[in-house]
C-alpha cells in the first residue's frame, strides 16, 4: 500500500533535494539545447524565456512532483533499496562499493555497445551519423551527467517503473505483500520503462535526422538497450546506483568512446 501519511517529512525534504538537482540539471541542458535551436522552435521566446521554463519544469514537475510520487511507489513495491531505504530508518547508510563497481561496468558497457554500434552499424546506415564529428562540450557533458544521471532515473526509475510495478501488483498479484512481488513484474516495468525511455528521445530525433524506420531502431535499440541496464540495477541495488551507471555512461561515451571512434 501507499503510505498513509501522504505528507511524510522525509519524502518533502528528499524531493525538495530532487527538486535543486533537477533544476540543475534543467539549467544544464537548456543552455546546451539553446543554441541548437532555431527562431520557429523557440515559438517567440527569448532565450532567457526559454530556459527558465526549462529549468523550472525540470525542477518542479520531474524533481519535486515525480520524484515525491516516485518515493512512495518505491517503498510500495520494495523497490527501495540502498540509500532510500535508510532514509527511513535508523539504520547507518552504507555505501556498497561492490554495488557501485557494477553500475559503473554497466555504464561502460552501455557507452561501448552504443558507440560502437554507431560507428560500425549504424553510420553505414545513416547519412547524418556518417557525416558527424565529435566535439567535446562541456555542457553537454555537464547535461547528460546531471540531467540524464539524475533527472531521467528519478523520472523513469524511481517514479515510471516503480508506478508500473504497482499497477500489475495491485492488479495481478494473487499475495497482497510487496515482498512477495514476482519477479516477472519486475522485469515487465524494466522493459515498459525502458521503451518509454527511449521513445522519449524521439522529439530530439526528427530535430536531427530524415526519420526512417532504421533510424528509429537504432533510437529504440540504444536507449532499450540502456533501459534495461540501468532498470535491473535500480531494482536490484538502489536509486543511487543507477544514477551512477547513467553518469558514468555519458562520462566513458563523451571522454573515451566517441574521441577514439569520431
Amino acid at each position: 500500500m501507499l503510505d498513509k501519511k501522504i505528507l511524510n517529512k522525509n519524502d518533502l525534504k528528499v524531493s525538495f533535494i530532487f527538486m535543486i538537482l533537477s533544476g540543475l540539471g534543467g539549467l544544464f541542458t537548456g543552455l546546451y539545447q539553446l543554441p541548437l535551436l532555431n527562431p520557429e522552435q523557440l515559438q517567440g521566446m527569448s532565450k532567457e524565456i526559454f530556459i527558465s521554463i526549462f529549468t523550472i519544469q525540470s525542477a518542479i514537475l520531474y524533481g519535486l512532483i515525480l520524484g515525491f510520487l516516485g518515493l512512495k511507489l518505491s517503498r510500495a513495491t520494495n523497490l527501495n533499496k540502498g540509500l532510500l531505504q535508510n532514509i527511513f530508518t535508523e539504520k547507518k547508510y552504507k555505501f556498497n562499493l561492490c554495488s557501485a563497481k557494477l553500475a559503473i561496468l554497466f555504464g561502460f558497457i552501455n557507452a561501448a555497445v552504443i558507440t560502437l554500434s554507431e560507428k560500425f552499424v549504424f553510420a553505414k546506415l545513416i547519412p547524418e551519423i556518417a557525416n558527424s564529428t565529435s566535439t567535446f562540450s562541456p555542457l553537454y557533458l555537464l547535461s547528460g551527467i546531471v540531467y540524464g544521471g539524475i533527472v531521467e532515473e528519478i523520472m523513469l526509475r524511481l517514479f515510471f517503473m516503480s508506478l508500473v510495478t504497482f499497477i500489475l501488483y495491485k492488479i495481478f498479484a494473487r499475495k497482497k505483500d510487496k515482498e512477495d512481488i514476482p519477479q516477472s513484474f519486475y522485469w515487465t516495468s524494466i522493459i515498459i520503462s525502458s521503451l518509454v525511455f527511449a521513445l522519449g528521445h524521439l522529439p530530439a530525433v526528427y530535430l536531427s535526422f530524415n526519420v526512417t524506420s532504421i533510424v528509429l531502431f537504432r533510437i529504440i535499440f540504444m536507449n532499450a538497450f540502456a533501459g534495461i541496464l540501468f532498470g535491473y540495477i535500480y531494482w536490484k541495488k538502489g536509486l543511487e546506483y543507477s544514477i551512477i551507471s547513467h553518469m558514468f555512461s555519458h562520462i566513458f561515451m563523451q571522454l573515451l568512446f566517441l574521441p577514439i571512434l569520431f
